[in-house]
């Protein structure tokens, strides 16, 4: 019965979470299909601001191992993955819904150039997504630990080195930064949810990696000296790198 109200709601917030993640990439393209209201720019860029704050401290904070394990006290382990990523799917919901457009457009490109930009955000949507399934998509997103719930399932801590984790350490986070710029009309409040989005995951790596030497220690230490954290560089000659561990 445990593993059955577990899956149902893994299931659904799975649905909650995919369904989210695209009208957040048709959003970024500025398929908008909210009728928003003009605000004075002040109003804006506060509420954007604001909104994305909401966004990075909650899909930080519930992120850290600390906070897992004290969540874990309140909510079974067998959901406690599909709960992050129903609250993250309403964090970026609410990114979404309450959004302010500010006026001005920093550049608006057309005919060949429009072209290669959808063709760039679409790379980056494969990256996002491929390197999901390059570790454990299914894990990733809380469905298997709720398949799991009620058996006697001994984690594993071994790294799998696969595909774009041989080039970049954080191959998904690089898909997301490909897809935050590479858009053809880059309007103002455009440009501030880029920067915005881009600052938080250059902060948010480093709150991970630190976790992640912790958890790992000289293997991760060895990984990060060999392989390069978001833009792919020449590898330095030596023993073959392990994995990443998941998100």
């Amino acid at each position: 019965m445990l593993r059955i109200a577990a899956l149902a709601y893994a299931f659904v917030a799975y649905a909650a979470g995919m369904a989210v993640l695209a009208l957040f990439g048709a959003f970024l393209l500025g398929f908008d299909l909210l009728a928003r209201a003009g605000a004075p720019l002040a109003e804006a860029l506060a509420v954007d601001i604001a909104l994305i704050a909401l966004f990075g401290v909650q899909h930080s904070v519930m992120a850290r191992p600390a906070f897992k394990e004290a969540w874990t006290r309140l909510v079974p382990r067998a959901i406690e993955r599909s709960t992050y990523v129903i609250v993250s799917a309403l964090a970026l919901g609410a990114l979404i819904a309450f959004w302010k457009p500010a006026p001005g457009v920093m550049w608006e490109a057309s005919g060949g150039t429009a072209i290669a930009l959808y063709a760039v955000f679409g790379l980056g949507a494969a990256i996002l997504v491929s390197s999901t399934f390059m570790i454990d998509h299914f894990d990733l997103f809380g469905l298997k630990q709720a398949w799991n719930a009620g058996r006697t399932c001994r984690p594993s801590s071994d790294f799998r080195v696969v595909l774009l984790y041989r080039l970049v350490r954080h191959p998904i986070m690089l898909g997301f930064l490909v897809m935050f710029w590479a858009v053809p009309r880059m309007t103002l409040d455009h440009l501030v949810l880029s920067l915005g989005l881009t600052a938080y995951i250059l902060v948010a790596l480093h709150f991970e990696e630190r976790d992640l030497l912790e958890e790992h220690g000289e293997a991760y230490r060895r990984y990060r000296r060999e392989v390069s954290a978001l833009i792919p560089l020449p590898r330095t000659a030596g023993e073959e790198p392990v994995a990443p561990a998941r998100r």
